[in-house]
């Protein structure tokens, strides 16, 4: 495994020495030639909501309940989840709050998150996951479609 290649020793506190390269992490955690990450991830969770469908509050809080199991899936891989189906809870509480503002908070969440994690991909072009696509990619956040791929990040 590549990590275990890595032997760190904390030299300051922006950066962590590689020794398989006698290099200096930058401040970002990344060695410049194994661009393995030492520290952890922001992942964004994309998934399916529903409200634009007009789905029920029953089907909306379930599919608020499927992002929350990928959430704790990513914890698990040591990373922070991003969860914007969490949200639903401001809709429940003031369903006066527009599109383009959940948009806009959206888009901002992509810029600050390392990964975007596609957990379903509804049909259609207009669908609130294809935005949150379409901003990773306008910023370059990866984007990642399995968890697999989230755990091989740091092997």
């Amino acid at each position: 495994m590549a990590t275990e290649l890595l032997e760190e020793t904390e030299i300051n506190h922006k950066g962590w020495f590689c020794v398989k390269r006698n290099d200096v992490f930058c401040q970002e955690g990344y060695c410049s030639e194994c661009i393995i990450s030492k520290r952890k991830l922001k992942i964004y969770v994309a998934h399916s909501y529903g409200r634009r469908r007009g789905l029920s509050p029953m089907a909306l809080l379930r599919n608020v309940e499927k992002s929350i199991i990928y959430g704790i899936e990513i914890i698990k891989m040591g990373h922070n989840p991003f969860i914007p189906n969490l949200y639903h809870y401001f809709v429940m509480a003031n369903s006066s709050i527009t599109e383009e503002t959940f948009i806009d908070l959206m888009t901002e969440w992509v810029k600050q998150c390392d990964g975007l994690f596609v957990a379903t991909m509804p049909d259609g072009e207009d669908s609130g996951v294809q935005i949150e696509i379409d901003a990773a990619r306008t910023y370059g956040i990866p984007i990642y479609y399995s968890l697999s791929e989230i755990r091989e990040i740091v092997k």
